[in-house]
């Protein structure tokens, strides 16, 4: 019994046990049938088994002994493998003429118990090692948890004093469009659109956890005069890119349900990043287009691209590619975009440029003509 003690693993604890029972018991086959919570190795066939031969394919004991009895063991014995009150498996003895003497039957039962401790033993090792994993796995989704309420109490803070920076940038434009030549109001009036929509999206964000009320439709837009707005906001970065070629393939599409400020958002991402792909210049390709019931706009760039295994992740927050990058641009722009149902998706090849599209569905009711927004420049001109 002290030598079935000593062994620290189960596979040791095994090997013992097979070198120990022919002694112990001689003449004597002994089966080890666990329960089905153990694996296939807590059978053990030790003296009295024939190479060869198969054990039967249900693992009762009740089966099992009938089995034994097929191969010509006319005296079998069946001791339950139990500890702490739990039942682990079965012990079977068999001899073919002999019977089991009362001292056989008193030790056979001490190895039986020793056995039950064992299985239970491993049971609870292994039932410790998986709540080790579990709560080695919750402590890091705290640690990520507490990262991110971090990052979100910084973001809005940081987003409140955003706000207030805007909110100066609008009261100066207003003075400086009192006394400003005619040749440089629409540049103003840009820049008074630009800090519009920074104040939306900064309001949004810190609104982010407050329960909206019912909404009605989201305005119709059209995506050209979207797609133009966004290029003209983005024009100071075009034109400190004298290497970056613009294209516009932009063909008549039906209108589309959405917050114009949010698309422009979106599509303003997706020119930016465009333009950071490509440090040594290309061709900046922005095309909409109608594809069935749903309205796609394409933002494709001849620059570095992006590998395969990134393609679907690069939409998740704070995951990002390049060594600037937030990771907030794409999965900020993802989401506003399937707010109205839609999707945005990548299509890259590394070394070899990359298309995102954006794809909304299409209104084709007449009666939402009237609730078309105007452009950025009418806008503009009314404010």
């Amino acid at each position: 019994m002290r030598l079935l003690a000593e062994p620290t693993d189960r596979r040791a604890f095994f090997t013992t046990l097979c070198e120990l029972l022919p002694r112990l018991l001689p003449g004597t086959r002994a089966d080890v049938l666990a329960n089905e919570a153990y694996e296939s190795d807590y059978i053990l066939l030790t003296t009295g088994g024939e190479p060869g031969t198969p054990p039967p394919a249900k693992r009762t004991a009740a089966g099992f002994a009938e089995w034994l009895g097929s191969q010509g063991y006319g005296i079998v014995s069946t001791l339950p493998l139990t500890g702490a009150g739990q039942h682990l498996g079965w012990l079977l003895l068999a001899r073919r003429y002999r019977p089991f003497d009362p001292e056989a039957l008193a030790l056979a039962g001490q190895i039986a118990a020793m056995i039950g401790l064992r299985l239970l033993y491993d049971q609870c090792r292994a039932d410790l090692a998986e709540r080790d994993t579990y709560s080695a796995l919750l402590e890091q989704r705290l640690r990520e948890s507490e990262a991110m309420r971090q990052r979100v109490t910084l973001a809005a803070g940081a987003a409140h004093d955003i706000g207030n920076l805007f909110a100066s940038v609008l009261g100066y434009v207003e003075l400086l469009e009192q006394n400003a030549p005619a040749a440089l109001r629409p540049d103003l009036q840009a820049i008074q659109r630009a800090a519009g929509d920074g104040k939306q999206l900064i309001r949004r964000l810190l609104a982010i956890d407050t329960p909206r009320p019912a909404m009605s439709p989201a305005p119709v837009v059209l995506m050209p005069t979207v797609i133009r707005d966004a290029i003209k906001l983005t024009q100071p970065f075009l034109e400190a890119r004298p290497d970056i070629v613009v294209r516009t393939t932009l063909a008549p599409v039906p209108p589309v349900r959405g917050n114009s400020v949010e698309l422009r958002e979106v599509l303003i991402n997706l020119i930016l990043n465009a333009i950071t792909a490509m440090p040594n210049g290309g061709a900046l390709t922005v095309r909409s287009f109608v594809a069935g019931e749903h309205v796609l706009v394409a933002v494709a760039d001849t620059g570095e691209g992006i590998a395969t295994e990134y393609h679907g992740t690069i939409f998740q927050p704070f995951v990002t590619t390049r060594q600037s990058g937030s990771g907030l641009g794409l999965s900020v722009s993802r989401a506003i975009v399937e707010s109205y149902g839609g999707t945005l998706t990548v299509e890259s090849v590394l070394g070899q440029g990359a298309t995102f599209t954006l794809t909304l569905p299409a209104v084709r009711s007449l009666d939402t003509l009237h609730e078309i927004q105007p452009p950025l420049y009418q806008a503009c001109a009314a404010m």
